[in-house]
C-alpha cells in the first residue's frame, strides 16, 4: 500500500496519536496532459539541483491539498539525509502552512541519489480553510534535521527558493507559478 500512495499521491500531512497514524492525501491528477515543468536552475552547496517544478491546481477552495511535482537531481554523491521544506509565508514573512519531507515520501532519502540520477519527487501542500484573504508567497529549500540548519541555494542567493504565490479571495486560491 505504501508504494501505491507514494507513486499515485500527493502527501500533504502526516503524524502519530498515540498509537494511530493518520495522513493527508490529495489523489494524482486524472488528466494526463499536465503542463509543463517550470525550469528552475537552483542548486544546493552540496551539489543537488531542482530541474524542475509544477503546481498543479492553479484554483482550488480553502482547505484543500495543492499538488508539487518537483524534478530533483544530484550533481555528486551527496552523504547527508536533507529533508525538503516547502512553506507558505504571509506578507510578514510568517509561515501559515507548511510540507517538511524526505523527498519521494522517504523512500528517496538524498543520501541514496545517484550522481547525474533524476528524481521525480511530489508533495501535497495544505491550504487551510480559514486562511485569510491575501497575497502569500511559496518557498522552497533543504535543511539539516539534526540541527534545523538550512542549505544554502544559489541563483537566488539564499536558503530558499520562491516557486510561486498564493493569492486567496473569498475562500478560494489561485496559486501561480
Amino acid at each position: 500500500l505504501d508504494n501505491w500512495l507514494t507513486a499515485h499521491t500527493y502527501q500533504a500531512a502526516h503524524g502519530w496519536f498515540g498509537p494511530l497514524q493518520l495522513s493527508l492525501f490529495a489523489s494524482e491528477p486524472e488528466v494526463q496532459d499536465l503542463a509543463s515543468l517550470q525550469s528552475s536552475e537552483a542548486a544546493w552547496e552540496p551539489g543537488i539541483t531542482l530541474a524542475g517544478y509544477r503546481f498543479l491546481d492553479p484554483v482550488l477552495p480553502t482547505g484543500q491539498v495543492v499538488r508539487l511535482d518537483l524534478q530533483w537531481s544530484a550533481v555528486a554523491a551527496v552523504d547527508e539525509g536533507y529533508k525538503v521544506f516547502v512553506h507558505v509565508l504571509n506578507h510578514q514573512g510568517q509561515v501559515v502552512t507548511q510540507r517538511d519531507t524526505e523527498p519521494v515520501r522517504g523512500s528517496r532519502p538524498i543520501s541514496s541519489w545517484a550522481p547525474g540520477e533524476v528524481i521525480d519527487d511530489r508533495l501535497g501542500l495544505w491550504i487551510p480553510p480559514d486562511l485569510p484573504d491575501g497575497n502569500y508567497t511559496i518557498v522552497l529549500g533543504l535543511y539539516d534535521p539534526g540541527t534545523l540548519q538550512r542549505l544554502h541555494v544559489c541563483c537566488p542567493d539564499g536558503d530558499a527558493i520562491t516557486l510561486g504565490t498564493v493569492v486567496v479571495e473569498n475562500g478560494i486560491a489561485h496559486v501561480k507559478p
